[in-house]
């Protein structure tokens, strides 16, 4: 339970701790409620956002660290030094996540591993097989494509290990320029509007947008597939199209192409990313190092 102790008093959020860990969110909680009874405290109080450590839980962190640093010395675990380290990492999402994810990523490496170098893969239809093969370090895909496999990669026998990333949702985006549509967008009029959509292969959406459609039986008239999210904004401001694209990268192009952001008129399910890798590197202390990295450029850059 200490390294679970250790990653809660460094990140302050379960979420975040179970990430570094490889662990669900669930068994991180768990854990936290068998330390509490052990130590007859609290250990981190809910503040806002962030989980705030005791007075006891402060006592704790500098012994605590010190005794894990002592373990993993004993049993010979192998030490990354990400600030010495040249190694590099291949990271397999698509444009869109690499995107949002990747700026604030070089920032915090700039900082704490200025060596380490990092090769940004565009998703196709083989990620996961890429992810098996060694092909690919960490792959970040929505909930919504894992299908069958979100509650395989749950199996201890599972090939995969996964944790969460972040949340975006999704928002419609229309050139600023157009004023045949108002400050609302009706259902009628977003059906009825040419579309650029999203889709990674013919047979191979990798959409929650068409999967939700085709779910509910609903026909949107999409003139323009492409598989490159940067692409939807920019037909949504120069092709006179409506583009439902995640908001974070609708924020990133609103002001460069003038485009406005509006609410759908119909409710998709939010998108949950979600690191996967493949369980041979689980235990890797650069790997590891890795993952947590991206948790934290990521809640710093959003």
């Amino acid at each position: 339970m200490l390294p679970v102790l250790g990653a809660l008093l460094r990140h302050r959020n379960v979420t975040r701790a179970a990430a570094t860990l490889g662990l669900t969110q669930p068994a991180v909680s768990a854990v936290l409620r068998k330390l509490r009874e052990h130590f007859d405290d609290p250990l981190l109080v809910r503040r806002g956002r962030e989980m705030v450590p005791t007075e006891r839980a402060r006592e704790l962190a500098e012994p605590l660290e010190a005794t894990l640093r002592s373990v993993e010395g004993v049993l010979g675990a192998p030490r990354f030094e990400p600030a010495k380290s040249e190694r590099r990492f291949r990271f397999l999402s698509a444009d869109y996540v690499s995107a949002v994810a990747l700026p604030p990523l070089v920032r915090h490496l700039e900082r704490v591993a200025p060596l380490v170098v990092v090769h940004s893969l565009t998703a196709t239809h083989s990620l996961f097989d890429d992810v098996l093969r060694g092909n690919a370090d960490v792959l970040v895909a929505p909930e919504g494509l894992l299908g069958s496999r979100s509650r395989d990669m749950d199996s201890p026998t599972s090939p995969f290990v996964t944790a969460p990333l972040f949340e975006d949702r999704q928002v419609c985006v229309v050139s600023a320029k157009d004023k045949s549509i108002g400050a609302r967008l009706d259902r009628r009029t977003y059906l009825a509007r040419p579309h650029a959509t999203f889709a990674l292969e013919e047979r191979f959406h990798a959409n929650l947008e068409l999967a939700t459609l085709d779910e509910r039986r609903i026909h949107q008239r999409n003139r323009m597939l492409v598989s490159n999210f940067m692409l939807l904004p920019i037909l949504a401001a120069t092709g006179g199209c409506i583009a439902l694209v995640p908001r974070r990268l609708a924020v990133l192009f609103a002001e460069r192409f003038d485009l406005r952001l509006l609410e759908p008129p119909m409710r998709f399910p939010p998108l949950r990313l979600r690191m996967i890798w493949s369980r041979t590197v689980d235990t890797d202390p650069g790997h590891r190092w890795f993952r947590e990295a991206l948790v934290t450029a990521v809640s710093d850059g959003s």
